[in-house]
C-alpha cells in the first residue's frame, strides 16, 4: 500500500485518536478505490476477529475421562446383556418351509 492509498483513507478516520488495527482494515477492504488484491488481503486478515471459529470441545463432568469411559463400557456390556433372544414361537414352527412350497409348485408345472 502506498501513500497515496493511506491519503485516500484519511477522510475516514479524520482525527480519532483511537483507529483500531480491524477499523482500518474494515476501512480498506471497504474501499473500492483500492486494488482488488489489497482488499482482498485486508479482508483475509481481518475476518478471523469478525466472525467466531467453530470448534468442538468436550464437556466432562465429575471424575476425570478414563472413569467416565469405564462407566460407559460397564453400560454398554449390560445392555448387550440384556438383549432379547429371538426364539420361534409354535406357529411359526407349524408352517412350510420355503423350499417345500418350491417343490409343491414346481412339481405341478
Amino acid at each position: 500500500m502506498t501513500t497515496q492509498d493511506v491519503e485516500f483513507l484519511e477522510p475516514q478516520f479524520g482525527d480519532r485518536p483511537t483507529v483500531t488495527p480491524l477499523d482500518f482494515l474494515r476501512a480498506v477492504y471497504t474501499n473500492e478505490g483500492l486494488p482488488l488484491s489489497v482488499r482482498m488481503r485486508a479482508a483475509i486478515e481481518a475476518a478471523p476477529y469478525m466472525h467466531p471459529k467453530l470448534s468442538a470441545t468436550a464437556i466432562v463432568q465429575g471424575g476425570n475421562f478414563a472413569e467416565l469411559l469405564e462407566a460407559r463400557c460397564k453400560r454398554i456390556a449390560e445392555a448387550k446383556r440384556k438383549e432379547i433372544e429371538a426364539v420361534p414361537n409354535s406357529a411359526q414352527t407349524d408352517m412350510p418351509s420355503l423350499d417345500q412350497n418350491f417343490a409343491a409348485v414346481s412339481r405341478r408345472e
